[in-house]
């Protein structure tokens, strides 16, 4: 993710086409969690979001990422799983363990 897709101000992020699967652009609300989480980004690369050691993430598929997930019991959501078994709540998607639970 670059900071050219992030408004922290709005609190929306954009996914552009070219990086989405159906090739068209998606506007993403961020909520306080989100947003706490970008900020702390805030002055660690020109460019990226997301570093590691210093050096921009361009890739956020990795086993060291599969594994930091299973460290903090995250369980990963696959691309093409079913709808109805995403933690999804009236639209809303749930972040569990951080009180948080709209958009």
């Amino acid at each position: 993710m670059e900071w050219s897709q992030v408004d922290l101000e709005r609190r929306v992020a954009w996914v552009n086409a070219d990086q989405a699967k159906g090739r068209r652009s998606i506007r993403v609300s961020l909520n306080s969690t989100a947003v706490a989480v970008l900020v702390r980004q805030l002055g660690k690369h020109a460019e990226r979001v997301f570093t590691y050691n210093g050096k921009a993430v361009a890739w956020a598929n990795t086993l060291a990422w599969r594994q930091a997930l299973k460290r903090a019991g995250i369980e990963p959501v696959l691309a093409r799983q079913p709808r109805d078994e995403l933690p999804v709540t009236g639209g809303r998607l749930i972040f569990r363990g951080t009180g948080e639970d709209r958009w």
